[in-house]
């Protein structure tokens, strides 16, 4: 299957975008293999559903990535985004 971007891991293809890194997944990694998957609504939701109250994130999807700081006590969003340029692209 044909590369979508090229990590330092080698290049992915977008079924290792699906279901995990397969060079890891075939060493024994199975820690590697992805065991659902989201959209940025989804993995909201689940977050809300477990309880949490604050969140800042988001998703480029030209980079095929979903990010989220979440937090189950309430935070400002000017706390939320400084605690997100720490640890968020």
């Amino acid at each position: 299957m044909e590369p979508i971007y090229i990590s330092p891991a080698g290049p992915i293809s977008p079924i290792e975008v699906l279901y995990g890194h397969r060079g890891f997944i075939e060493q024994g990694k199975s820690y590697m293999a992805h065991k659902t998957g989201f959209t940025y609504s989804s993995l909201l939701k689940a977050f809300q559903e477990a309880g949490f109250t604050s969140f800042f994130g988001g998703s480029r999807p030209k980079q095929f990535e979903l990010w989220l700081i979440a937090f189950k006590q309430n935070k400002t969003e000017e706390d939320l985004k400084k605690i997100a340029e720490e640890f968020l692209p």
